[in-house]
């Protein structure tokens, strides 16, 4: 499903410490990223503030 939704993204970028995708989705900007059998993201915050809310978001994810 992350890759699924990645093509749904403009201009995704790959984020290989997290294995995520940022990108717009529409006009907001957008983190995605698995975790086990979760699909989880952070949605309207710049590329450096989504990345620390999604490793404390992740770390809460069994």
């Amino acid at each position: 499903m992350l890759f699924d939704y990645k093509k749904a993204l403009t201009g995704p970028k790959f984020i290989p410490h997290f294995g995520g995708y940022f990108g717009k989705d529409g006009n907001r900007d957008i983190f995605v990223f698995s975790k086990g059998a979760w699909i989880a993201g952070v949605a309207g915050l710049a590329e450096k503030d989504a990345d620390a809310i999604a490793r404390d978001f992740a770390s809460r994810l069994d």
